[in-house]
């Protein structure tokens, strides 16, 4: 079951500004979408409370909420900032229902008034992917229709409640990181022997080419060298039998 942040299934009001995706200065968009027009926040969504507090200076008192399952390979996070302070009603490892009171609508953190600040973000290997639009998100889950669409997705930018630093593609594990590279490094050193090790090898033609450096040159030097020999050497005489 899915409602809107006012806990109906009747989409509640966007403040003038606080549409997702719209500007913040110094290039950075709104990563969540501002409702207004109600008092109580209502759980959009079953699931297990990850965060209750303060998240930053800027989001104020916060809570975050782990859906039960993942879709489409990543785990859904819904956020709700602003929140007004003293008023949170779960804590961090309880267990919601949608439509559950969560808190009071507020200005805590940075904000021109009240106003439910959503997010709705997704994570694969303890990484943010990306921010999806919350209006576009509920309503489809409501409709019964998929809910990830590329349309209307940002790079994730945002803080993270307690994972790791957000990024488009999870970082590599350090133990493979180093494996890869000591493979590197073998290679460069076998690589360096070899060179030393031939000495004479002509040097480089250039990729491309599939071909090994032609004798032929040489060769032919060599046979005109070994003909001058021949003509230089004076002839012997026959020798007489007596």
């Amino acid at each position: 079951m899915t409602v809107w942040g006012n806990g109906l299934a009747i989409q509640p009001t966007v403040s003038n500004g606080g549409q997702f995706g719209a500007p913040r200065g110094q290039g950075r968009t709104h990563a969540g979408a501002d409702f207004i027009g109600y008092s109580e926040l209502r759980a959009i969504e079953p699931g297990r409370v990850t965060f209750a507090g303060v998240l930053t200076p800027a989001a104020g008192v916060s809570v975050a909420i782990d859906l039960p399952s993942k879709i489409d390979g990543h785990i859904v996070t819904i956020v709700r900032m602003h929140i007004k302070e003293g008023s949170l009603r779960v804590s961090k490892g309880s267990h919601v229902v949608a439509g559950q009171l969560i808190g009071l609508m507020g200005d805590s953190g940075n904000t021109q008034g009240k106003c439910d600040h959503v997010e709705v973000r997704l994570f694969r290997n303890g990484a943010l992917q990306k921010t999806v639009d919350p209006v576009s998100w509920i309503a489809r889950r409501i409709g019964g229709r998929p809910a990830v669409l590329s349309s209307d997705q940002r790079v994730a930018k945002a803080f993270v409640n307690g994972r790791t630093a957000p990024t488009r593609q999870a970082p590599i594990r350090g133990s493979l990181a180093r494996a890869s590279q000591a493979r590197s490094t073998a290679s460069r050193e076998v690589s360096a022997s070899r060179a030393t090790t031939s000495g004479s090898a002509e040097p480089s033609r250039g990729c491309g080419s599939g071909r090994a450096p032609s004798r032929a040159p040489r060769l032919r030097v060599w046979l005109r060298s070994r003909r001058g020999v021949r003509r230089s050497r004076p002839r012997r005489s026959p020798s007489r039998r007596g």
